[in-house]
């Protein structure tokens, strides 16, 4: 085991930390694409869409 801390981030020119965060937005069935779409827009997420119709995989 190794008691060395780490830290994963980036130091900004006001010598303040920051991390990058992802969230995304994921559509599992074609229907809800447009909604998702929607709500990365107002969130700025990430959106996943399906493809494959409704309610297939």
């Amino acid at each position: 085991m190794n008691d060395e801390s780490s830290f994963l981030g980036y130091q900004r020119a006001d010598n303040r930390i920051g991390v990058r965060n992802y969230t995304a937005v994921i559509s599992t069935v074609l229907c809800a694409n447009t909604v998702t779409r929607k709500i990365a827009d107002v969130t700025g997420a990430h959106a996943f869409t399906h493809e494959g119709g409704c309610g297939q995989l």
